[in-house]
């Protein structure tokens, strides 16, 4: 690893940190299902959500918000 060039030359760094787990895009997915049913229906597997722990119902949420219109 080079250091010096990751810390102090402009520009992004050499490695690009993937924060995307399994269960995160499950959260996104489960919002964007509700999104899909348009306030209709529920996705089949709704009771998901009261298994996510905090920072996936965030994820949730913050997918629900990105994707409101």
């Amino acid at each position: 690893m080079d250091w010096s060039s990751w810390l102090y030359e402009p520009g992004l760094p050499p490695v690009i940190a993937d924060f995307n787990t399994e269960q995160s895009n499950e959260s996104a997915a489960l919002a964007l299902a509700y999104i899909a049913g348009a306030g209709e229906t529920s996705p089949a597997n709704y009771t998901d959500y009261n298994d996510f722990y905090s920072n996936l119902k965030v994820v949730f949420h913050d997918t629900l918000q990105a994707n409101y219109d």
